[in-house]
């Protein structure tokens, strides 16, 4: 779908962004980073209420099991299908497609740069989590607040023993992400953002919305 074959269509652009959320090129279960950050960004009930199958399970007590409770898991497929759906709502709504689209394109890329004081800035809010996790495990009135919490998104955790979310919450301040990031970590960040930005460059560079509002508009001067 190169940039120069954009007819000035309806939902085109939505087309666009989501063949480059949903795209391997971007490396390894990348489409379900950055769909999560679209997802993140257009919000609605729908996509609130489903997780996508990534092929595997979430580790105990993880971010991601976290996030799975009280959620439908559905296929990669149906999961683009509701973001795509997402998208027609708001500018169903009145919100201009090419503003949208642009703005939720330009708003995942900075999370996805580790460049320079970025790593910094994750470190230090891994370190925040942990800290803020381990004072959590150690008053039990951090422990309470933070169960009344969890139960708020899912009333299953109020069943949950102490010892069991004191047992989550060592998971997660152990698991993969709150470590500090090695040296491979940041190479696979700087591969990722180097993706983005070469899937971004054929699927939607600037000039496939400048062109869009012109032929948008200029249909509609013929009418």
């Amino acid at each position: 779908m190169p940039a120069e074959e954009i007819k000035g269509e309806p939902g085109e652009l939505i087309d666009r962004i989501i063949t480059l959320l949903d795209n391997d090129a971007l490396g390894e279960h990348m489409w379900y980073d950055v769909g999560r950050y679209a997802e993140m960004f257009l919000g609605g009930a729908a996509l609130s209420r489903v997780d996508p199958d990534t092929g595997q399970e979430p580790a105990p007590g993880s971010a991601g099991e976290l996030m799975r409770r009280g959620r439908q898991v559905v296929s990669r497929e149906q999961w683009f299908e509701l973001i795509r759906g997402r998208f027609g709502e708001l500018v169903q709504s009145g919100m201009n497609e090419a503003f949208l689209v642009r703005s939720v394109r330009d708003s995942i890329r900075p999370l996805l740069d580790y460049s320079g004081t970025k790593i910094g800035e994750s470190e230090r809010n891994r370190a925040e989590t942990c800290e803020h996790f381990q004072r959590i495990l150690e008053d039990p009135a951090e422990l309470a607040a933070y169960r009344t919490l969890q139960a708020d998104k899912d009333p299953s955790a109020e069943a949950l023993s102490d010892d069991e979310v004191k047992a989550q919450l060592r998971r997660m301040v152990e698991g993969r992400l709150l470590r500090p990031m090695s040296a491979d970590d940041v190479s696979d960040r700087w591969v990722a953002l180097e993706n983005w930005d070469r899937q971004t460059d054929s699927f939607l560079p600037d000039r496939v919305f400048s062109e869009w509002t012109h032929l948008i508009a200029t249909r509609g001067w013929k009418r």
